[in-house]
This record gives C-alpha cells, structure tokens and sequence, in this order.
C-alpha cells in the first residue's frame, strides 16, 4: 500500500477539501465583512490527527482558496490564515501535550482565548487599511463587536471538534485508514 506520508498526504487533501467546501456551503453573514463559518472545525480535527504542521498546511490552502469567495484579497487571507492557524496550532499542542478529553478541552479554551486576542489586535491594525476607516470607529468596534465575534466562533468551533473527532476517528478506522506502517 502507501507509505505513511503519502497516506498523510492524502488525508491533507481530503481535510483541505472539506474545509473549503464547509466554507462554500456554510458561510453564515453576521455583521458587514464578519462571516461564521465551520472551516476550523475541519481544520481542528484535521489538527488533532495529524498535528499542528499539516494543520497550518490546510489552513494555507484554504485561506488560499476562500479569497476567491470571500473577495476580502489579501488581508482576508491574512485574517483568516492568522485566525485558524491560532486557534488550531495552539489547541493541537496542547492536546498532543495530554491527548485527553480534558487535554482537547484546555487546548481548545486556550487557542479560543488565544485567537480572540490575536484578531483583536489584527482588526485594529487591519480593519481601518481593509475597510478605509477611521482607526477611532475600529477602536469602537472592539468590544460591543469584535469581541463577541470572536469568542463565539472559536467556540462554536471547539464544541463541533469535541462533537465530531471521534466519529471521525470511528470512520477513519472503519475504512482501515491508518498513519503507522
């Protein structure tokens, strides 16, 4: 058969894949250029399997890819590439540190908190070049919008990795697909 690289690989692809198509399917508009949608879900348990390397691999290319439905150019790619990467890199450590329920639940809580503070700072930066506005009105924002966002996002998407990695798992194992030789 495949070596496990090629295996891991592939697995790459098909995680990759179906974070774009959850974005295409599953963009849910909140307010102006702010969109929730389930691509770190996929990414996280993509993450949590395959570890935080191939997890920044798969948020590239779908980062990459959504520029073409989110015509936010290049600071869209930034904010999202910087946003999944956060949230996924720092919950995938911290779980591959104590691979546990409670070691994916202080992952997650960990990269949720990590990623609302990371975009807080990005969106003051960013947010006035993106939209051509006062830096004074991104300020405004932060809290009554920018905060809520962002904490209702990561964790939305750390209860739907806790609902699903296991069946994943399940499905995975099902089929016979495996990592080691």
């Amino acid at each position: 058969m495949f070596s496990p690289p090629i295996r891991k690989l592939v697995l790459m692809g098909v995680f990759a894949a179906l974070a774009y198509v959850v974005t295409l399917l599953i963009r849910i508009p909140l307010f102006g250029f702010l969109t929730l949608d389930p691509k770190d879900t996929v990414i996280g348990i993509a993450g949590f399997i395959l570890g935080p390397l191939a997890a920044i691999g798969i948020t590239l290319i779908v980062a990459s890819l959504e520029i073409m439905i989110s015509g936010t150019g290049l600071i869209g790619f930034l904010m999202n590439a910087a946003a999944s990467i956060t949230f996924v890199v720092i919950a995938t450590l911290l779980y591959r540190r104590n691979p546990s329920f409670k070691g994916a639940i202080v992952g997650l809580l960990v990269g949720a908190i990590t990623m609302t503070a990371v975009m807080l700072f990005l969106n003051y930066l960013l947010t006035p070049i993106y939209m051509g506005i006062p830096r004074a009105d991104v300020a405004a924002m932060l809290v009554p919008a920018l905060l809520p966002f962002n904490i209702m996002k990561s964790l939305l998407n750390a209860v739907l990795i806790l609902l699903l990695y296991r069946p994943v798992m399940r499905a995975l194992d099902a089929v016979g697909f495996s990592l080691e030789e």
